[in-house]
């Protein structure tokens, strides 16, 4: 091989670029599909190969497995990168601010500090968006059906919903990281410096605990454990349908259990409480 054509060979590895043999690998793959689509008699828009022989399909797909297994490492090297930059991303944004910051609060304003003023605004009107949600369900209640102000509670629960969907919720009682799920007590997940007399670590001191909250789980626990960047959470939305149903379809020993125990309390309970008749049916 050439001195040219040696460089040349550094310079597309560099690119994640393949080589000519790996190319033929991968394009064996693609003239395998194009056979056996054909063959199945489906046409395969886009495509111009010609059909190949029987002697020259066998040598193709004699090559198949190479390139497939080329692909594969192509991905998890790519995976491999992207997991690297991310832990970096936490590993330098710890350094910055966790162990000088001695309050939860104190290490969210430091950190919003870092953001620009342009990203600093788009976060605060999720944030407002969750706060005005959150009101809804302490205070919606309140409001008679004649107010002007009153939202329904099923398009309440359809605008979280909406918001869920668009921004995410922040886990609290369900994690998608394993070593999170399995975490004990769970509800330690987000301790403070309020848990340290327990001997609880606060989460943005904790390495592992706060990688794993900035890169496996949602946009909006990311931004929260970031940022501080109020939202909703897995447990209250679901708290609040699940109370909602209850109340509905319970048996009527279950539905005591709203009466009795202000934390059994729904929003439709406390409608009926405050104006002293049950929640419209043509609003739920």
């Amino acid at each position: 091989m050439s001195e040219n054509e040696q460089q040349n060979e550094q310079q597309n590895e560099q690119r994640n670029i393949p080589t000519p043999a790996e190319q033929e690998r991968i394009d064996a793959v693609e003239e395998v599909r194009v056979a056996e689509v054909r063959k199945r008699g489906r046409p395969l828009k886009g495509t111009r190969s010609p059909l190949i022989s029987p002697e020259k399909e066998a040598e193709l797909k004699a090559l198949v497995p190479a390139a497939q297994e080329w692909k594969r490492k192509q991905r998890i090297d790519k995976e491999k990168e992207q997991r690297r930059l991310r832990s970096a991303d936490t590993k330098e944004l710890l350094q910055a601010s966790s162990h000088a910051a001695k309050t939860v609060d104190e290490f969210w304003r430091r950190q919003r500090e870092t953001l620009s003023d342009e990203y600093r605004r788009k976060l605060e009107v999720i944030e407002e968006e969750a706060k005005t949600l959150l009101f809804y369900c302490t205070h919606g209640h309140e409001l008679d059906p004649s107010d002007e102000d009153f939202v329904s509670l099923h398009d309440h629960i359809d605008l979280m919903q909406t918001f869920a969907d668009e921004h995410g919720l922040i886990s609290d009682s369900h994690f998608e990281s394993p070593e999170l799920e399995d975490w004990s007590p769970r509800v330690m997940v987000w301790s403070t410096e309020k848990e340290i007399s327990q001997g609880y670590t606060p989460f943005w001191q904790d390495p592992l605990r706060f990688r794993l909250l900035t890169t496996s789980e949602g946009s909006a626990t990311r931004l929260y454990c970031l940022y501080g960047v109020e939202g909703i959470t897995d447990t209250h939305l679901a708290k609040f349908k699940f109370r909602i149903q209850e109340h509905q379809t319970a048996s009527s020993e279950r539905r005591r259990m709203h009466i009795i125990h202000e934390s059994f309390r729904c929003y439709l309970c406390r409608f009926e409480t405050t104006h002293g008749r049950k929640y419209p049916k043509e609003y739920l």
